[in-house]
């Protein structure tokens, strides 16, 4: 029988149900305004323990903050059951708009990127959908996404899961969509809901599933063995950089996955359609008789004219300046850890150097031997990628000083890096070379909460934070920010670094400034990201 109430909510026709209960419309008599109340069904959830999970992680998704996630208002329990109030959204599933077949490139591309956009806010606050899938995605009638049951799915208990397995569609509909870390029972990150995403994008621009199956059992091999055909041969008209971006998002070991939401936002925001048009100016409405076939490729751009250094650095390696964070675990005397200490408090650290790193706009990178690694400067540069990765570790040292247990120690360095890209491959590769290696050496000088940065890092940061020499001319302790004055010009005092590989870049505009002077006009546009060198090009 459907309750009348729950709290001061009025409850009028479900609109939807689940594993893990009723939808109902509801009237919120309070704001007079209608609301979504999801009904979580007597007997999953009236253990003490149950309750107060289910109540954190309510909390953790009302702190999100993005037009692409439904929004929780509140939080009602009471003895017939727990009931979550959220935003009203009416519309389709991406599902049920795909049961027509697969999405025109423009509408495919402006939801993916505003997806990919609620990912990252999501995973900046620490939450990780765990069951993102076309079902749980509903276009409004304007044709903006909005994202279900953030961060409410990984409630479900491994029994729970089990006993699904049996029940016949419903089950296949999550299971198609999980990453193999999930199936397996190994740790969980946000890189779990970047496999799911591709998953997701896979079915949107082919309207089939790389790994649905006859059966659950089937169908969860297939997710951890199969390797799915690349969209594009599914659907001809892909794109390849799209069609490579999504078969990148399904690696099975998260470790060769982007490693971040953020690296994959700023891949589809770099896409292109045709006469120059971005998915955001043309969503909902691409032009009559587009040929996607034109697709130009955002990866291998060129211009009339004279060789361009970006075609030539995509070929011979582009080289950046990155600052390298390495974070490892120590007793709080200074004790090395045994293997099982490590394991039980790794994830805590890999989750505070993940929520970090996002703030920041860093990029996670695969462990080093019981360590863990990040980068800053590349995908994304910013002139202060330095101070960005020490402001990085300086929050997780602070936070682990806090908690309970063993104490944590991190390396920094700065030094140059090549980004190359193979022959007919829309993937950059970073070749760090000793980058990780002498962090980690700067780490290793370090004690219980330190931050240390070696010498080229040292030089970038010291106007803005203070710092204490622990090993001479090698290495240098990070206390604190400093107090700079209000309205202090932030741009002066900044050490530069010695200009690095440019020498292509100063030979043209060299002979370009020699033909000036002849009388002969000429103009040299220097583009590209902060913290590249541009304007050590003309100084």
């Amino acid at each position: 029988m459907q309750p009348e109430r729950i709290g001061p909510y009025r409850l009028e026709e479900q609109i939807g149900s689940g594993g893990m209960g009723v939808v109902y419309r509801a009237y919120d008599e309070r704001l007079d305004r209608w609301v979504a109340v999801k009904f979580i069904q007597p007997g999953r959830h009236e253990d003490k323990v149950g309750r107060e999970r289910l109540r954190r992680e309510a909390r953790a998704s009302a702190r999100l903050s993005h037009p692409a996630i439904v929004r929780i208002f509140d939080m009602v329990q009471t003895e017939e059951g727990d009931g979550i109030v959220m935003e009203l959204v009416e519309g389709k599933t991406l599902a049920q708009i795909l049961r027509d077949g697969p999405m025109e490139l423009a509408q495919g591309l402006a939801l993916a990127r505003e997806i990919a956009s609620a990912l990252v806010e999501a995973h900046v606050h620490g939450v990780v959908h765990r069951d993102l899938k076309t079902e749980n995605v509903v276009v409004t009638a304007s044709g903006r996404p909005k994202i279900l049951d953030f961060g409410l799915a990984k409630r479900v208990e491994h029994a729970e899961a089990e006993a699904a397995l049996t029940v016949d569609g419903m089950v296949l509909g999550t299971c198609r969509s999980m990453a193999p870390e999930q199936i397996e029972g190994r740790l969980i990150d946000p890189r779990t809901d970047l496999f799911s995403f591709g998953t997701l994008l896979y079915e949107t621009f082919t309207g089939t599933s790389p790994f649905y199956d006859k059966s659950v059992i089937e169908t969860l091999k297939r997710v951890c063995l199969h390797r799915q055909p690349p969209a594009r041969e599914t659907n001809p008209r892909l794109p390849e950089e799209l069609s490579g971006l999504i078969d990148h998002l399904l690696q099975k070991d998260p470790a060769q996955r982007p490693q971040n939401a953020q690296s994959v936002l700023m891949a589809l925001e770099r896409m292109s359609l045709p006469g120059g048009q971005t998915s955001e100016s043309a969503a909902f409405h691409p032009p009559s008789g587009t040929e996607l076939t034109d697709m130009p490729s955002s990866y291998s751009a060129s211009l009339d004219g004279p060789p361009t250094t970006v075609a030539t650095r995509r070929s011979s390696g582009e080289r950046r300046q990155v600052t390298a964070v390495r974070c490892g675990l120590i007793g709080r005397t200074g004790q090395a850890l045994d293997p099982e200490e490590l394991l039980e408090h790794m994830p805590q650290l890999q989750a505070l150097l993940s929520e970090a790193v996002q703030r920041f706009e860093g990029n996670l990178q695969p462990g080093l031997g019981g360590e863990l690694h990040a980068t800053f400067g590349y995908p994304q540069a910013h002139e202060d990628d330095a101070r960005r990765a020490v402001h990085s570790a300086l929050e997780i040292a602070a936070r682990f000083e806090r908690s309970a247990g063993p104490a944590v120690r991190i390396g920094l360095h700065t030094g140059t890096v090549v980004v190359a890209r193979a022959a007919g491959s829309w993937r950059e590769e970073l070749a760090l070379g000793d980058l990780p290696n002498l962090a980690g050496t700067v780490l290793g000088l370090g004690g219980p909460g330190a931050v240390l940065v070696s010498r080229s890092t040292w030089r970038l940061i010291e106007r803005y934070f203070v710092c204490e020499e622990v090993e001479p001319g090698r290495a240098w302790q990070v206390l604190q920010p400093r107090d700079l004055q209000s309205g202090e010009d932030s741009t002066t005092g900044i050490v530069l670094v010695p200009l690095v590989a440019r020498g292509q870049e100063l030979e043209l505009m060299l002979e370009r400034w020699s033909m000036a002077r002849e009388g002969k006009g000429q103009a040299v546009l220097l583009a590209g990201e902060a913290g590249i060198g541009k304007s050590r090009l003309v100084r």
